[in-house]
């Protein structure tokens, strides 16, 4: 109870108090951010950056191009390891930092326009469950936010006539390194633009018009250098999804995101935000907002000096609106263009959109503002009521998600550290370890210090979701068995990088299975005896048949061709691609017995739920599996596996015009 009295000081708090205020805030930014620092693994994304910063310089650069991110924080987390080590807590300090260096440019972003708002965005920015995440993370995000702060403090000032040219160094300058930093930074860039083009009519001097697109120009030759790799990485990135994430994810992810974190329940607090920034809205757009209080208002209505009253009030009022249309354009644009993007490319986490984490922030600070500067009229009650809801709600929802943060198992990162100090207490000579999926192997061997040999499939360094394994994989296993007799197969997003289970499916089937005994989250880890396996790399029977899309048939295996009533029959059909797929296309196999009636039948999507055919590429050799039941009455006699493909449409036509194949011929006896 004792908020609203506090809020009512910090209208009448003096500077030196109001510097002591944000010391302790950003003291108290660094400890929930450094508390349990190295208590997570490390995991896919900091392995990455980890493998990447522990190149030189010049091989940093070179692999950084064939990846989703640009260099910069690759370098700077490299120059830093060469400094503190690579331990769990020193690779994740850059990030610490940065995350309390955005808590401060928050302060002085916003305090330009309100200082209370300032110091109530830099405490709230402080407990935000997504900016500790992130700045316990090893990745650039909490650079890129730090960033995106300088530009839009520095863009603010050249708004206000600042026009020194060290500030326009400060905005070209950081805007570079935020996109060197990340490609969404471009957001941020395309926001400022925004923000720039509706305060247009506030730039009376045509100087000032042209130094602007002469500033635009230098940042885009500055990172032209850089640009054939983005067009690479569009054309060939791997790790987008089918199908479609639509505008309402992407908001309502990233509204919950920003109030309580995306492991939060954000049904409550989310409404609370959306009431607070409404109240900031109004206040930033109404004469009902004070900049400061008293003392900062009559200080702003005094310069510059020769200005008169009423002029100094007009001004005042100009440079709140150009503050308003910024920070909504920082949180608004990034979002409408992230929303476009996923649609066009079906990927997004909101992490993509913490640069507009401050902004969120501010206008709800502003809102507070309105109602601390609520508690002197008749409105009293109901703005201390307000206040008290309004910073002890978001407060405590904040308090509750750290406190899973820190805590629940559930929401941790995949525990890559266990498995790798498991496999090393427990592995023999001659052992081999595979990945599945490759793309986990930066982060395990930042940690697997044991001696057997690894094998990431698939190599890629990014999740193959446009690549993964195919059938051609368990010629790669046979060669790895050839020389181990024992695997290791641990398995993290295994159904991106081998949707088909072509892997799991081979060494269960073969390999003698041992027992682990530890269980990992969100990860899993089997060991195999393969001394006496036997795979098959090609077809047990060769056939050939093509449809009129870009798809053969070119072989199956099947158990058993004689049959009781009961039995169970199982047998895998051959698809390859020739080409690119038009369409999602289901596979159907039937059982057709003697009288040529139906039997039994089985139907799923060719190849897999994350890899449809319209994925396959050129040369994709896809396995399907089928189990069937030959049914108790089924009459003895002669009986076929009948196979097509169809869609929505109906089914496809082989070359030669037929829509099914007769594949299989089997006997069912008594």
């Amino acid at each position: 109870m004792v908020i609203a009295p506090c809020s009512a000081i910090i209208c009448r708090v003096t500077a030196k108090a109001r510097s002591i205020l944000l010391l302790i805030i950003l003291w108290l930014a660094f400890a929930v951010r450094v508390y349990r620092l190295d208590a997570q693994s490390i995991w896919y994304d900091e392995g990455l950056s980890i493998q990447l910063a522990s190149l030189p310089p010049d091989q940093t650069i070179a692999l950084s191009a064939t990846t989703d991110h640009p260099p910069l924080h690759a370098l700077l987390l490299g120059g830093w390891l060469r400094l503190a080590g690579d331990s769990d807590f020193a690779v994740r300090f850059l990030s610490l930092f940065c995350g309390v260096l955005a808590v401060a440019l928050t302060y002085a972003w916003v305090h330009q326009m309100d200082e209370r708002a300032g110091l109530i965005a830099a405490f709230l920015m402080t407990l935000a469950p997504f900016a500790v995440y992130y700045s316990q993370e090893t990745r650039g995000y909490t650079l890129l936010t730090a960033l995106v702060l300088v530009a839009a403090i520095a863009f603010v000032k050249l708004l206000r006539g600042d026009q020194r040219r060290r500030i326009w160094i400060i905005y070209s300058g950081a805007m570079v390194a935020a996109l060197y930093t990340h490609y969404f930074a471009a957001f941020a860039w395309a926001a400022i633009n925004v923000a720039w083009l509706l305060n247009l009519r506030g730039l009376r001097k045509p100087r000032r018009f042209w130094t602007w697109i002469v500033a635009q120009i230098i940042i885009l030759a500055c990172f032209a250098p850089w640009l054939p790799n983005v067009i690479a990485q569009v054309g060939s990135n791997a790790t987008y999804f089918p199908g479609r994430v639509t505008w309402d994810t992407v908001f309502g992810d990233t509204w919950r995101a920003f109030s309580v974190g995306e492991w939060g329940d954000g049904s409550i607090i989310g409404g609370v935000w959306l009431v607070l920034i409404g109240l900031g809205l109004i206040a930033a757009l109404t004469s009902g907002f004070h900049h400061g209080g008293r003392e900062d208002k009559e200080r702003n209505l005094r310069k510059p000096r020769d200005l008169p009253i009423p002029a100094a009030v007009r001004q005042w009022a100009a440079r709140r609106r150009a503050f308003v249309v910024t920070i909504a354009a920082i949180l608004l644009v990034p979002l409408l263009l992230m929303s476009a993007l996923a649609w066009l490319k079906p990927k997004f986490a909101p992490r993509y959109l913490l640069p507009s984490l401050p902004a969120f922030i501010a206008v709800g600070s502003i809102g507070l503002t309105l109602l601390i500067d609520g508690l002197r009229t008749r409105w009293c009650l109901i703005a201390s009521i307000g206040l008290i809801a309004g910073l002890a709600v978001p407060t405590l929802a904040d308090a509750g998600s750290l406190l899973r943060l820190y805590t629940d198992a559930s929401i941790a990162r995949p525990d890559g550290r266990s498995v790798a100090a498991y496999i090393a207490a427990h592995e023999v000579p001659g052992d081999a370890i595979i990945l599945l999926g490759g793309h986990q192997a930066p982060a395990f061997n930042h940690y697997y210090r044991g001696s057997a040999a690894v094998f990431p499939l698939p190599p890629d360094l990014l999740p193959a979701v446009q690549s993964p394994l195919d059938a051609q994989a368990i010629q790669q296993l046979a060669d790895i068995t050839r020389d181990h007799p024992r695997i290791w197969l641990v398995l993290w997003q295994n159904e991106i990088s081998d949707p088909t289970n072509v892997l799991v499916d081979a060494l269960s089937a073969q390999g003698q299975r041992i027992e682990v005994g530890q269980n990992f989250h969100a990860m899993s880890l089997l060991l195999f005896d393969v001394r006496a396996a036997v795979f098959v790399t090609q077809p047990q029977h060769l056939v050939d048949f093509a449809f009129v899309q870009m798809v053969r048939l070119t072989g199956y295996n099947v158990d058993k061709t004689h049959l009781v009533p009961g039995d169970s029959l199982t047998f895998s059909v051959y698809l390859m691609a020739e080409g690119s797929i038009a369409g999602d296309y289901q596979i159907f196999a039937h059982l057709i017995g003697p009288d040529g009636s139906l039997v039994a039948q089985a139907d799923h999507i060719a190849g897999a739920d994350s890899y449809p055919t319209s994925l396959w590429r050129p040369g994709n050799l896809i396995l399907n599996r089928f189990q069937m039941t030959v049914p108790l009455n089924a009459a003895p006699g002669e009986y076929r596996i009948r196979v097509g493909l169809y869609d929505s449409a109906g089914r496809l036509k082989l070359i030669d015009g037929r829509d099914q194949i007769d594949l299989i011929q089997l006997t069912v006896t008594r």
